[in-house]
């Protein structure tokens, strides 16, 4: 019989259930199913809202009966209305969650809630995956903001939009190095853990310089569509590897 006072050689296993997740999980999850909810409603609501709603523009806020914005008896107007709501809604949830997740997995959150159990290979595709995420619906987002806004593009807003554009190509590129972490993680990467970054046990950042240096390496091929921005991502990756070193070197030399 074991000792009641020895000590554990284990951790106890811990089980993470939905209660445990936090609020702001729990919040972007609300808001991700709400805004799923008036998309597949839509088309079924969306003639009496329109209906609903006319006498309430033309008599309150003064709207002409000739309108062409939300004309009124217009149900396909009320059903572009609310799927319009719903993928705000689905946008706005998606973005909170990635965002909390990113905050969690870089240490920034208090106690790990949904990643506690994840490994750090899983971790590492989340954070990459989160992050492109946000970048992507970021750009995405403004892009069809301006596009939608400007009847006229001038050359100004040219600029920009092929800065959103450049923009989404990263995010693409970064989802794909997220990927490419889930296919170069064992012999390979063992030297991630002892060098640079691996030294104060940030090894993942030492993967996932590697991961964008491939991802750009594939993009620049000819034909691919993100060959834009794949020389300054392979530079940003590349950056990232060295800075881990340089402090290293510098101390060797130190008498």
């Amino acid at each position: 019989m074991s000792s009641p006072n020895a000590p554990q050689t284990a951790q106890p296993r811990v089980t993470v259930t939905f209660a445990d997740w936090g609020a702001t999980y729990k919040i972007a999850l609300g808001v991700i199913g709400v805004g799923v909810s008036i998309v597949v409603f839509a088309p079924f609501v969306g003639g009496v809202l329109m209906q609903a709603a006319s006498p309430l523009l033309e008599g309150l806020a003064g709207a002409p009966p000739d309108r062409l914005l939300f004309a009124a008896n217009d149900s396909q107007a009320g059903i572009d209305f609310l799927v319009l709501l719903g993928v705000s809604n689905l946008i706005v949830g998606i973005c909170l969650f990635a965002v909390r997740l990113v905050l969690e997995l870089l240490g920034l959150a208090g106690e790990p809630m949904l990643t506690r159990r994840i490994r750090p290979r899983g971790k590492l595709v989340l954070g990459a995956a989160a992050a492109a995420m946000l970048v992507l619906i970021a750009s995405a987002s403004l892009e069809t903001v301006i596009g939608e806004s400007s009847v006229d593009i001038d050359a100004d807003m040219s600029g920009m939009l092929r800065a959103l554009d450049i923009t989404g190509q990263i995010g693409a590129l970064l989802m794909a190095s997220s990927i490419i972490t889930l296919f170069w993680w064992g012999r390979l990467f063992r030297w991630a853990d002892a060098i640079g970054w691996g030294r104060p046990r940030w090894g993942w950042i030492n993967r996932l310089s590697v991961a964008m240096i491939a991802a750009a390496l594939l993009a620049g091929i000819p034909g691919i569509p993100f060959d834009d921005a794949a020389y300054a991502f392979g530079v940003a990756g590349a950056t990232i590897l060295i800075l881990g070193v340089i402090p290293q070197i510098f101390a060797r030399r130190r008498p």
